[in-house]
């Protein structure tokens, strides 16, 4: 008898764990989802100690070191969403998007760090953040994480992010990494207006990255600005200081615009802002509009990357010889940028 969406059922599948054929598998009518349980090795498509979601009320349900793995693409119809963690209580677990998307997110105002997550010292994996809009006066602000002390990896943000505060790290997907980024781009308009004597940092991908970052781009409008002081902005990340980190950027690449408008010190580039560091492998494809004071020709700093065009970027002989990105991670097709599979 075939499974139906109201019936439990039974037919053959092929395990993916131990290749035998077995004929158990279990359908719960209450969610979106079949889980076969192989009857040979009692392999399950959701791993043990894992908790499914699969509707948008059970997110509200996260514990902080709990696991959790996607179901489904999930539509949060523009509600308010409150981030996951704080400083001294971060998310500390393991949230598995399985590939699935959570789309349509407002964050709630009223947070000084803020995103889908506020603080991660967990895992976060293969999960992408689909129309995200985040407007308010965050100091820490990605479209994913605020402040990463964790993993992040196999995941993308898309959306319009902004934040007008007090010394600003301000990100596509993360405003402040002190942990590792890895296979992740970002499709996002950043902003960050400084206000007050501040600096302000903005980056395509990450605001301020103390850590390691690689085979990840970005491709939007980045958008820095410092009324009284300084602001830096990079295609990929605003600024990285190694004489304090142990920071790095490998094998990444960033498009798109780069808009910085300070009346003290303006540092704008194609992968970084500034950094007293590196960035290796690394190129842009951006367009510069860099004002210093009353300076309207102040040239942007261009601080490590190649500079290269889009029409490069978007070819597979680039995305894998020149990057040597996997294809068991990304899916490539020439004339576009990689998305992941």
């Amino acid at each position: 008898m075939p499974p139906t969406c109201t019936t439990d059922g039974h037919t053959t599948h092929i395990c993916e764990a131990c290749g035998n054929s077995y004929t158990d598998n279990y359908v719960d009518a209450a969610h979106n989802y079949i889980n076969y349980v192989c009857s040979v090795c009692k392999h399950s498509l959701i791993p043990q100690g894992y908790t499914a979601i699969d509707k948008k009320e059970q997110l509200s349900n996260i514990t902080l070191n709990g696991k959790y793995i996607l179901m489904c693409d999930i539509d949060m119809g523009y509600a308010e969403w409150k981030p996951i963690g704080t400083e001294s209580t971060p998310f500390t677990g393991t949230f598995n998007g399985n590939g699935y998307s959570i789309k349509n997110i407002r964050i709630a105002k009223g947070y000084t760090t803020t995103g889908f997550f506020a603080y991660n010292n967990g895992v976060i994996e293969n999960l992408g953040i689909e129309n995200i809009t985040m407007k308010n006066g965050a100091s820490e602000m990605g479209g994913l994480v605020a402040v990463n002390n964790g993993t992040i990896s196999n995941c993308f943000v898309t959306g319009d992010i902004s934040s007008s505060s007090y010394l600003l790290s301000v990100g596509g997907m993360v405003g402040v990494n002190n942990g590792t980024i890895t296979n992740c781009y970002a499709l996002c308009n950043v902003s960050a207006s400084a206000t007050s004597n501040a600096s302000s940092y903005a980056g395509g991908l990450v605001g301020e990255n103390r850590s390691k970052i690689s085979n990840c781009y970005a491709s939007g409008e980045v958008k820095a600005s410092s009324a009284e002081y300084a602001a830096y902005a990079g295609g990929l990340v605003g600024i990285q200081d190694v004489m304090f980190y142990d920071a790095t950027i490998t094998n990444c690449f960033a498009a798109g615009k780069v808009d910085v408008n300070a009346k003290k010190s303006t540092d704008a580039g194609g992968i970084v802002g500034w950094t007293n560091g590196s960035a290796d492998n690394c190129w842009h494809a951006v367009d510069f509009k860099v004002k210093q004071g009353y300076d309207t020709t102040y040239e942007p700093t261009n601080i490590h990357g190649v500079e290269t065009t889009l029409s490069t970027l978007k070819t597979t002989s680039f995305q894998k010889d020149t990057l040597k990105w996997s294809s068991n991670i990304w899916s490539f097709q020439e004339g576009y940028l990689p998305t992941l599979k």
